[in-house]
């Protein structure tokens, strides 16, 4: 974590040596929950430190998918409970052995199976009941989901695998894992904010493990910023640090926090423009001429009003033309990009009205692009 690497190497390398090692170690071996505990809280330091994230700094954004705003890194204990109740239901669903003879029944109509392949269920010999049940103790962990057993199926998660489908244990147990992962990020305070909006589309979090366009010191920005943990004043009020003012050090009108700086600053006006010339730039490019003549940042011809979007576009028949509009708005809540979108579409529609006459077919398409990722727009 100490190389020269850009972080995302560094992650896409965590990733891909390590791990996949790991695996094929709890296939053959599985180690106590206290081993993979202190193994996860030393990479959890590794890994913050070596993409300058604060030790603040959530850990289910570690664990969270990359397609859904995290960083995709496997938690160790996730994976030692996973392979204990994966292998536990192979061993119980394979046909081609029969039960063993140290099947003992309980007064309970419990079934404690004495065999060293399923002795990992509770450290120690194998409990289960003789028709269904769900898992006890450590192969549940945290995790809180249902696993019932019976002679033919196992239920997790709320779907049912049959037992000439075994091999599908392991990523049901996954993906159960990892939505638990996401549920977390989104209940942290300061820090999920973005994720609302993010974890919807996987192209809102490319950033992540491509760096794509971005510069070190602006990934490590970028990611800071994306959990919200850039040191401005208001964060540093709320950790406890006392400051004889939080007004924005530039301007002095309002509350230094994050949206203020990036979307409202007088100060920053001139970068805040730049990016927005950037933005269209880009969209601009992106269109190949065959879809039509493009306007910027003008009317169309014979046509009045004080309202024009960033970019029109007619199509080569003349027969329909679409008002592009760009929006960079701060996601300070999961529905702030849709009451952009909104807005962009109430503001347009009487131009709308009044280029019907000319076109057989106009559209409002609000290019909505929040500061700290890309979302696509409905």
């Amino acid at each position: 974590m100490m190389s020269q690497l850009a972080e995302w190497q560094k992650i896409d390398a965590f990733r891909r040596f390590p791990f996949p090692r790991l695996s094929y170690v709890f296939k053959v071996f599985i180690p106590g929950s206290s081993w993979c505990r202190k193994l996860d809280t030393s990479m959890r330091k590794w890994i913050k430190k070596g993409v300058s994230l604060p030790a603040r700094a959530c850990s289910s954004f570690i664990y969270t998918p990359q397609a859904l705003g995290g960083l995709g890194i496997p938690r160790c204990e996730d994976k030692m409970h996973i392979a204990r109740a994966a292998q536990a239901f192979k061993f119980l669903a394979d046909t081609r052995d029969p039960i063993p003879s140290g099947l003992l029944l309980s007064n309970n109509s419990k079934a404690y199976l004495n065999s060293p392949y399923v002795s990992h269920l509770q450290g120690g010999p194998g409990c289960l009941p003789q028709h269904t049940c769900s898992i006890p103790g450590r192969s549940q962990g945290r995790r809180k989901e249902s696993l019932e057993f019976n002679s033919a199926s196992i239920v997790s998660n709320g779907s049912e695998i049959s037992w000439h489908k075994r091999d599908r244990i392991n990523q049901s147990l996954k993906e159960a894992t990892l939505g638990r992962h996401l549920t977390e990020l989104l209940q942290a305070p300061d820090q999920g904010r973005a994720s609302f909006s993010t974890c919807l589309a996987a192209a809102s979090n490319y950033f992540t493990y491509s760096g794509a366009y971005l510069t070190f010191a602006q990934y490590r920005f970028a990611l800071r910023a994306h959990l919200s943990l850039l040191p401005t004043k208001t964060v540093q009020a709320r950790s406890g640090k006392v400051l004889p003012d939080t007004r924005c050090r530039h301007c002095h009108q309002v509350p230094e926090t994050l949206s203020h700086i990036t979307n409202h600053c007088l100060h920053n006006m001139g970068l805040i423009r730049e990016r927005h010339n950037a933005v269209l730039e880009r969209l601009i490019r992106a269109i190949p001429p065959s879809m039509g003549d493009k306007f910027k940042e003008q009317p169309l011809p014979n046509t009045t009003g004080a309202n024009h979007p960033d970019l029109t576009v007619v199509a080569p028949d003349g027969r329909s033309a679409l008002l592009v509009d760009e929006c960079i708005p701060f996601e300070g809540s999961p529905e702030a990009l849709q009451e952009a979108a909104q807005e962009k579409l109430r503001k347009y529609e009487p131009l709308r009205q009044s280029l019907l006459g000319r076109f057989e077919r106009v559209e409002v398409l609000p290019f909505i692009v929040k500061f700290r990722q890309l979302v696509p727009s409905q």
